[in-house]
Order: C-alpha cells, then sequence, then structure tokens
C-alpha cells in the first residue's frame, strides 16, 4: 500500500493497538477495530530510559492519525516520526515556514526601514499562515508566495515596480495575485489610488535619503503643482503617474531656482530620463501650452493661476 501523504511504500504494524502505520510521515494507513481493555506491561529498565526523552510525544496530534503512546521500540519509532511531522516540532516552523521567514528578512531588509523589520516579518508570516488555511497558496513557490506577502505589507513604501525589480518577480504576475490575496487578509485590503501629494512627498523623501538636498518651500511647491497637474489631467481622462509625477517636481525646480538633475529624480521614481522628457514632449507643453524657455521665467503660483506668456517669434 503506497501512503497517500508522502508517497512511501514502508509501513510498519503495531499489534497492541491495531494499527499499520507509514513509516515514513507516520499516517495510519489502516486499524483494526478493538474493544477497549487495559494493558498491563512491564516495561525493562533501558527501554524505560530510552523512552524518558519521548514522555512528551503523546500530547502532539495534529491531523497525522491517533496520539502515539511509546511503548515498545515500534510505537517509539512511530512516536519520533509523529512528533516531527507535527506543527509543536522545533517550534512549529517547517522548512518551508523557515525559508520563507529567510526570503521575507532580506526583501525587508532592502528597503532599509528602521525599527519595523520586526513587525512587518510577523505581520507576514499571520497573513500566510491565513492564506494557507483558506487554501490560497497553492500553485505558488515559497519565494513568490514571500514576494506577494511583503508586497501587501510595504505598499506604503514601495511600488510594484520597485518591489518587482527587488524580489525578481514578475511585475504583472505580483500585481494580479496581490489582487487577490489582499481580499483574504485579517484586514481586508484594496489597492487604492495614491493622492498627488502623497507620491511627491515620498519621491522627495527618498531623493533627501540619497543625500539631495530639497528645501520645505520646494516641497510645498511641488505638492501645489502636483495637486493642479492631476486636476487638469483629470479633465481630460488621463492618469497621474509615476512619470508625471517626476516632471512636476522637475518643474518645480526649474520655476524655483532650484534645479534638480534629471537623473537625480529618476533614481528614486522608477521612471527613466527619457520618459520624463516624452511627458513634457507630448503632456505638458500641448496640454498647458506652454514651452520650456517660457515655463522657466514662471514660478509656480503664476503658473498655476493660469499665466501663460507664449513668444511665437522665439
Amino acid at each position: 500500500m503506497k501512503c497517500p501523504e508522502c508517497g512511501d511504500i514502508e509501513k510498519i504494524e503495531n499489534p497492541t493497538i491495531g494499527e499499520i502505520c507509514c513509516v515514513g510521515c507516520g499516517l495510519v494507513l489502516s486499524w483494526n477495530p478493538i474493544e477497549e481493555f487495559s494493558i498491563i506491561k512491564k516495561i525493562p529498565l533501558e527501554d524505560k530510559r530510552n523512552m524518558n526523552a519521548f514522555r512528551k510525544v503523546n500530547y502532539t496530534d495534529d491531523g497525522l492519525g491517533s496520539s502515539i503512546m511509546p511503548n515498545d521500540r515500534k510505537s517509539r519509532r512511530l512516536a519520533i516520526t509523529h512528533h516531527r511531522h507535527s506543527s509543536k516540532y522545533y517550534g512549529g516552523l517547517s522548512t518551508q515556514d523557515k525559508h520563507f521567514i529567510v526570503v521575507c528578512k532580506h526583501i525587508i531588509y532592502q528597503y532599509g526601514l528602521p525599527d519595523t523589520k520586526g513587525e512587518i516579518l510577523a505581520s507576514c508570516k499571520l497573513t500566510k499562515k491565513r492564506l494557507g488555511e483558506k487554501g490560497f497558496l497553492r500553485g505558488y513557490n515559497t519565494d513568490f508566495r514571500a514576494a506577494v506577502i511583503t508586497f501587501l505589507h510595504l505598499k506604503k513604501h514601495t511600488s510594484v515596480r520597485r518591489h518587482a525589480l527587488v524580489t525578481g518577480e514578475s511585475q504583472k504576475r505580483i500585481s494580479r495575485v496581490s489582487k487577490k490575496f489582499a481580499r483574504h487578509m485579517h484586514t481586508r485590503q484594496l489597492l487604492e489610488i495614491r493622492s498627488p501629494t502623497d507620491m511627491v512627498i515620498q519621491t522627495l523623501g527618498r531623493m533627501q535619503y540619497n543625500g539631495i538636498e530639497v528645501p520645505n518651500e520646494i516641497r510645498v511647491k511641488s505638492c501645489v503643482l502636483g495637486e493642479y497637474i492631476a486636476k487638469c489631467l483629470d479633465e481630460t481622462d488621463r492618469p497621474y503617474k509615476n512619470s508625471t509625477n517626476a516632471t512636476v517636481i522637475w518643474l518645480t525646480g526649474l520655476m524655483e531656482g532650484n534645479t534638480f538633475r534629471q537623473q537625480d529624480i529618476t533614481d528614486v521614481s522608477e521612471v527613466t530620463v527619457q520618459t520624463i522628457r516624452t511627458v513634457l514632449r507630448l503632456i505638458i507643453y500641448p496640454t498647458f501650452k506652454i514651452d520650456k524657455k517660457t515655463i522657466s521665467n514662471l514660478t509656480v503660483d503664476e503658473f498655476v493661476n493660469g499665466i501663460r506668456k507664449v513668444n511665437k517669434n522665439e
């Protein structure tokens, strides 16, 4: 008989309780109904000494069959196997669980978040347990599970594209599966659209973390310009994306005389320099009917108030 749990064909019989168990995982394959009776058996002294280490084995019963009392050599062997496959072995961590924790720690470490690593890791473990109990983790390997679950708990600090670069997984696959998992978390989450102000503050914070000085005035002006451009784009059914956000920060520096290098912005906003130039050429300049030379002579307040000075002779 092949074991349906582990596939092992080796089995062992315990005539004392009338059960046939798998040697590999301890699963009870068959048993003979017997009447209740008491067995008084004298155990040799050597067996008593060897049995002391496994007194707590009979306390484990996690769906692997009936509890096994280590009365003789055969039952002790089955009890040890049973104990190793229970959730109480080595603190309840299987090899897969340990690998999941290692991958999560590696992903969280790359974001450099202070004082929150332990909280995020604990939340990831609880989410994995909940999704596993519901059966939603089937079909995904441990690395991909860690990538998606960490993304759900790091959404405030990252984006799908950046997380895909960190984990090495497919961006589209992470986005699709994370939406599926988010509905079944302990605190149900829905992936929501971030406001322009939040996107601007997050990008400027990353720039300052990289050693670029960002004055408070530039922060305020960038938020004002971002909200204004987002409102104008919304009227034409155009989204405010990372590329637009990076362009807004560069325009704010240009207008306020504190020009940022486009490369410094793209390093933290997950877009390229060519993308910023494309947004300027195809979206900003045609929408607001302005060019680079004219916009450099305006301030953010003038631009938001609708001042446009286009010199057609230049």
